[in-house]
């Protein structure tokens, strides 16, 4: 047995960054398992911050790696431990909550379908796909919260493996009209998919679940679970993009990082890991790693019109590797 103190432990046996195929569960105790987590009404009485959950996640996973760096895998990690602790704790409950929501969203979003896609495909051999498919069809034009609650109290008679699969097929294939569902839709579905067979940890999961966008926008809008993203959601995503979300945490660059839970990881992250973890944003470095929003008036204020050239070229204002000012895209998929 590998001794918890120890990276390999962390990293080789917990539920959070080993892939697992869970596609064998049946839907019911899936149900069973969001209703204990939902409680008797079907609704939470507070929804989760999912910028916080995004700013606690990726954080921790910044303090993580850097441990990985000084570390080697089966040396004890000492004054480390409770760091990875939080991490492998906190990103769990991410994870549980996200496969539930990922879950629902594309439940209630099949809604919308015109109609199934044709014939039965690949896995469609089966008696429980089969069961998908009729479920799916059940819910065509229901009200929102009635298809929801059908996959709650009455789930259909499959295991979530192969309803996964039909809601891939559904999204891939199916017909669909307006701005719902179609492939956009299908991303999100495919990750819902791969988390469940295994083919991405739970981890690979959340990460990949915060960048999703549907067909007008990022995924946290449907009052289920997660509150609606704030409009500070953009700028989480493309300051962890370029590797800085302590420096954002540091600097309070949003408003997340006041929450009192995240300002004590960051606290004891940043006692035992020290410069790394802390200073101003590098917003010139953000925008050079693709980032969706614009960030010229947090580059201002670091470098002013007024002050020297040679300040203004390090800041990549002006000089021949100036950040060229590109139009603004969508976040939208």
């Amino acid at each position: 047995m590998l001794p918890r103190d120890t990276l390999r432990y962390h990293l080789e046996t917990r539920p959070l960054t080993v892939s697992m195929d869970r596609s064998s569960v049946l839907c019911a105790q899936v149900a069973l398992a969001i209703n204990r987590f939902m409680g008797s009404s079907g609704y939470l009485s507070t929804l989760y911050s999912v910028d916080c959950d995004a700013v606690a996640f990726y954080l921790l996973n910044h303090a993580t790696a850097e441990i990985r760096r000084r570390k080697k895998m089966d040396e004890p990690l000492a004054s480390f431990g409770p760091v990875v602790e939080e991490y492998f704790d906190a990103a769990s409950f991410i994870a549980v909550r996200m496969f539930y929501y990922l879950l629902l969203i594309c439940t209630r979003e099949a809604r919308h379908h015109n109609a199934l896609c044709p014939g039965v495909e690949g896995p469609g051999t089966n008696a429980g796909y089969g069961a998908a498919r009729e479920f799916l069809d059940s819910i065509r034009h229901e009200h929102e919260d009635a298809a929801v609650s059908r996959l709650r109290e009455h789930p259909p008679a499959c295991t979530v493996g192969e309803y996964a699969d039909a809601l891939c097929a559904l999204y891939f294939k199916g017909k669909w009209g307006g701005s719902f569902g179609g492939k956009a839709w299908g991303g999100v579905a495919a990750a819902l998919r791969d988390f469940v067979r295994g083919i991405i940890s739970p981890e690979t999961m959340v990460d990949l679940s915060f960048s999703l966008c549907h067909n007008t926008g990022p995924i946290f809008n449907k009052g289920m679970i997660y509150e609606q993203q704030s409009s500070e959601f953009i700028k989480i995503l493309d300051v962890q993009r370029a590797g800085q979300i302590p420096q954002l945490v540091d600097s309070q660059g949003v408003a997340a990082a006041s929450n009192a839970a995240i300002k004590k990881m960051y606290g004891v992250a940043a006692d035992l890991l020290g410069d790394c973890m802390a200073g101003e944003v590098d917003w010139v470095g953000v925008m050079s790693h693709g980032a969706v929003g614009s960030y010229y008036d947090e580059i201002k204020v670091l470098a002013p019109a007024d002050a020297p050239p040679g300040a203004q070229v390090a800041m990549g204002l002006v000089g021949p590797g100036a950040i060229v000012k590109k139009k603004e895209r969508s976040d939208a998929a």
